[in-house]
């Protein structure tokens, strides 16, 4: 992140403090399933989605890397309480919620297995 923010100030002349980092909020109360599709940059802020549940709500959550030469990714899963559930793009997180909140669900970069600089990833929130 370091370099992301450093950038940010050379290239745009932000201050560093002033860089919104805010997850997207996703309504996935009108729609069966939600999809978003996004990009990865190796160390840059990783990207996040927001989105409210209730206790007792199912769902399931999977990603896939769209971009094969490309950042392999993976998620994880911040509930309201602050617990964290991490997964991989090939193991999706299905059941119930177990929190009434606010979820934040944060795309990873796995270092270790990564081709070149950046990627493409599709995030899917279905409710069953």
């Amino acid at each position: 992140m370091t370099m992301f923010v450093n950038l940010a100030v050379v290239l745009l002349g932000q201050d560093p403090a002033a860089i919104d980092y805010r997850p997207l909020v996703l309504d996935i109360s009108k729609r069966r399933k939600t999809v978003v599709t996004g990009d990865v940059k190796q160390g840059a802020e990783p990207p996040a989605y927001e989105f409210k549940a209730k206790k007792g709500q199912r769902l399931k959550i999977t990603l896939k890397d769209l971009q094969p030469d490309g950042l392999v990714t993976f998620y994880s899963i911040q509930f309201p309480s602050g617990a964290e559930f991490g997964g991989k793009g090939y193991d999706p997180f299905k059941g119930r919620l177990t929190e009434t909140g606010t979820y934040v669900v944060r795309i990873h970069v796995n270092n270790m297995a990564s081709n070149g600089d950046s990627g493409r990833f599709r995030l899917s929130l279905t409710r069953p």
